[in-house]
């Protein structure tokens, strides 16, 4: 409604490694993740740059991910009664919200809204 665009290219993988990039930019700025390389040398000379392969795999990419949420799950489950869940019913049904309009979409052929996949799933 607001003009909006977004893209998404995907490929299961790319033979140069794990490629994961977004970019997100407007009229007051841009926030941008770059590929996590396990190595961050570049050798420049007269016929071009080399760098280091990417990571091969999502689980190199995201090992500290899936560790500092183990930890904070442990840390909810260990702490008081009336703790607040640092993930809500909310949290864990976006994606799965998103992949139906995905599915639907590709299935379809048409762009699915957020709110169509919502309105028939409360």
């Amino acid at each position: 409604a607001n003009g909006a665009i977004t893209t998404i290219d995907n490929s299961r993988k790319a033979t140069y490694g794990y490629d994961q990039r977004v970019e997100a930019f407007g009229a007051n700025g841009m926030a941008s993740s770059a590929n996590q390389h396990d190595v961050y040398a570049t050798i420049a000379t007269g016929d071009g740059f080399r760098q280091p392969r990417l990571q091969d795999f999502f689980l190199e990419r995201y090992a500290q991910s899936y560790l500092d949420q183990w930890a904070a799950f442990v840390s909810y489950v260990d702490g008081p009664a009336d703790a607040q869940s640092p993930a809500s019913g909310a949290d864990g049904r976006a994606p799965l919200v998103i992949a139906m309009a995905a599915t639907r979409s590709m299935e379809q052929h048409r762009p699915v809204q957020i709110s169509e996949i919502e309105q028939e799933h409360q």
